[in-house]
């Protein structure tokens, strides 16, 4: 192996110096350098992450009681209200370190040196035996980066030195070159577990493997979907939404697994197509596709399921059907009316009704059916106010649009990025679910493709958003707007959000984009392709999918709510200023729907066609 090198005079020594040239740790930012209460709170209170280390710090008081605070630097405040306000600005003065990069987390690493482990004490990386292999792609990696600095570990012996390349995941094995793989300790589920722990992160980072079924022990560390899918699925988002057309909404994340279900069953030309679809070697789809099922299933607010349905006479390898959950496997009776209903009322079950048909064209020749449903349902954490749309764009001022509109302190949920393509405006709007759905306007010349994929991209860390508060003033991105404005009384810093209400259903033909999803040769149907799946030839003879999407007031599948505001009279005492930020989505714009802790985009986008404003009989 080549790459970066770690040294040190132990196995913890060595690895923290590997992780310490390949990660910026934890600082000071300069600019907090208040010492005086009043400016540390005015500081705090201009930013999100400000006000939420006041809240994590204990600091509960009324917002009478603050703004009172924030216009009188002389006001008398209590030493443990100080003290607390203190507390909060140190925490936010201190950077966390950068996240651990991929190759580190998902590396491979080879020990040398004399190493010990348990009782098993050798020189590693020589004639007589093999370097200590780790799979980083093992690892508690979000309990590291939450440990802080590394540190050396006692328990380890020295003379050691790390090295670590960046590889594509694969399955950790047992070294096969003749060496001894390191002691392997029981674990209580009778698994064979081989164990590393790093410096002070002992704790942590215990890298388990069950060796006899060459898997992820049970109790073992890592993410229920590894980064590695994440990025396969949104990848297949970024290219779909290059061949999308307007005005329509897709889910990658549906078609995924099941492609990558039939990966696993196919062969030759057919397995290497679907392969490079799925970003992932054919041999490893289906043990990604059954974490990737299981990790939806466990999300709050998204419904998942998986379906096969089979005529009686075709003959299914076990090993493929093994692979599918337990309840999926229904039968084709031949009856094509009663099928369809089967078929159809499977749909409405697992989409709740939003969707009542499965988008299959059923022949005298369809062997099987293999399906996905993913139904995904949030509600706004801060909800919008429905208006009449404003807007310049004339093909939405002809008539009357529902606006949506709603007014924060939370000035990082807004965003800029510089792509390739142009300025890319991003609008996180935040679900009680962790189920997010960003909002993404492009520069005006920009297709739909290239905003959704900068989007992707932006999720994926390739593009760098400025966030609202580093935001200069002036017309700072599309459709995106700082300025300093005046008023009556001490106000924080805000962000106005417009943007509109749509509802929209589409259908796909995969087929058509039959190069996007690996199909070209699998719907040949001059022969079989997939002997993994069953004796009997099988090929692709349709691919579809529906689906629709609602975004509105409340959040996805809520009622909308519309207000009318009144507005206050006279000459108002402008003696204060604070700081605005406007986000007017009032042109066509994408959206990712997504969830917010492993950033997997659920559906995609892009809307040109808003909900109507409604019309109220007043003589009713």
């Amino acid at each position: 192996m080549v790459g970066p090198t770690g040294r040190g005079n132990s196995l913890g020594a060595a690895l923290n110096d590997l992780l310490r040239s390949q990660v910026t740790a934890r600082h000071r930012l300069s600019s907090y350098t208040a010492k005086h209460w009043h400016a540390q709170l005015s500081q705090l209170t201009a930013t999100h992450r400000g006000q939420q280390a006041l809240e994590d710090a204990g600091l509960h008081v009324t917002t009478k009681t603050l703004i009172n605070w924030l216009s009188d630097a002389e006001y008398n405040i209590r030493r443990s209200y100080r003290d607390l306000i203190h507390t909060a600005y140190e925490n936010t003065a201190i950077v966390p370190a950068d996240p651990l990069p991929d190759h580190i987390t998902e590396g491979q690493y080879e020990i040398s040196g004399v190493v010990k482990t348990g009782d098993d004490e050798r020189t590693r990386g020589t004639m007589d035996a093999a370097p200590l292999r780790i799979d980083g792609s093992r690892g508690h990696w979000d309990e590291i980066e939450e440990s802080g600095s590394p540190a050396s570990s006692p328990t380890t012996s020295s003379r050691t030195t790390s090295s670590t390349t960046s590889s594509s995941r694969t399955s950790a094995k047992a070294p096969t070159d003749g060496s001894s793989p390191a002691p392997r300790t029981p674990s209580k589920s009778g698994s064979t577990h081989k164990p590393c722990f790093w410096g002070r992160w002992r704790r942590h980072l215990k890298l388990t493997y069950d060796w006899a079924r060459h898997r992820r022990a049970d109790d073992g560390g890592g993410m229920g979907v590894t980064a590695t899918t994440v990025r396969a699925v949104n990848g297949l988002t970024s290219r779909w939404a290059g061949a999308s057309e307007d005005c329509t909404a897709f889910s990658a994340a549906g078609v995924w697994p099941l492609l990558a279900h039939l990966a696993d069953g196919a062969e030759g030309a057919a397995r290497a197509e679907l392969a490079e679809t799925l970003g992932l070697p054919a041999g490893q789809a289906m043990d990604a596709a059954r974490e990737l099922h299981a990790t939806m299933g466990s999300m709050r607010g998204l419904d998942t399921a998986l379906g096969l349905w089979t005529k009686r006479t075709l003959e299914l390898r076990q090993e493929w059907e093994a692979g599918l959950p337990t309840d999926a496997h229904g039968v084709l009776t031949g009856d094509s009316m009663a099928d369809h209903r089967a078929l159809d009322a499977w749909t409405a079950k697992r989409t709740g009704g939003l969707i009542d048909r499965m988008p299959v064209t059923l022949t005298a020749d369809t062997q099987m059916v293999l399906a996905s449903a993913l139904t995904m349902r949030t509600q706004w954490l801060s909800p919008f106010q429905g208006v009449e749309l404003e807007t310049a764009y004339e093909p939405w001022s002809t008539k009357p649009r529902l606006g949506l509109r709603r007014s924060s302190a939370v000035l990082d949920r807004v965003g800029v990025a510089d792509t390739p393509g142009g300025y890319v405006t991003e609008l996180k709007v935040l679900g009680n679910n962790a189920l997010d759905v960003h909002l993404l306007l492009g520069e005006a010349d920009m297709k739909p493709g290239q905003v959704l994929g900068a989007g992707v991209d932006v999720l994926a860390g390739r593009y760098a958003l400025v966030p609202g508060p580093r935001l200069l003033y002036g017309n700072v991105g599309p459709g995106l707007r700082v300025e300093k404005v005046r008023c009556t009384r001490p106000e924080p810093p805000s962000l106005e959000v417009t943007t509109v209400a749509y509802h929209m259903n589409a259908s796909h033909d995969l087929l058509k984009l039959h190069r996007l999803f690996g199909l070209t040769t699998a719907r040949d149907t001059s022969r079989g392709h997939f002997p993994g799946i069953s004796d009997f030839p099988l090929a692709i003879g349709s691919a579809e999918q529906n689906i629709m999407a609602k975004f509105d007031a409340l959040g996805f599948e809520a009622a909308a709510v519309t207000a009318f505001g009144a507005v206050a009279g006279g000459l108002p005492d402008l003696r204060y200023v604070t700081t605005r930020i406007s986000a007017a989505f009032d042109r066509p714009f994408g959206f990712l729907a997504l969830h917010r802790h492993t950033r997997l985009v659920l559906t995609a986008g892009w809307v040109t066609d808003p909900l109507p404003f409604p019309e109220y009989d007043w003589d009713c």
